[in-house]
């Protein structure tokens, strides 16, 4: 059985490695978790009358989901 003391050493290993993996990743793969971590919360959001806007773009190809802000000068 793990003492307390090897628990939190495991755990603040994992952490760590956790921070590392996520620096690692490219931008694309960045703005995607940023994309779900929106969606994720906007209906918390919304039940405490709070108006949120999540971007409007699509994950798979993190381009812009309407054709609206390509026709903007």
């Amino acid at each position: 059985m793990e003492t307390p003391d090897q628990l939190l050493d495991r755990l603040l290993a994992a952490k760590a490695a956790r921070r590392e993996s996520l620096a690692a990743l490219d931008y694309a793969g960045k703005v995607r978790i940023v994309l779900r971590l929106q969606r994720m919360t906007a209906s918390i959001y919304a039940l405490r009358g709070k108006v949120v806007r999540i971007w409007d773009i699509d994950e798979q190809t993190l381009r812009p989901r309407s054709d609206a802000s390509l026709n903007r000068r």
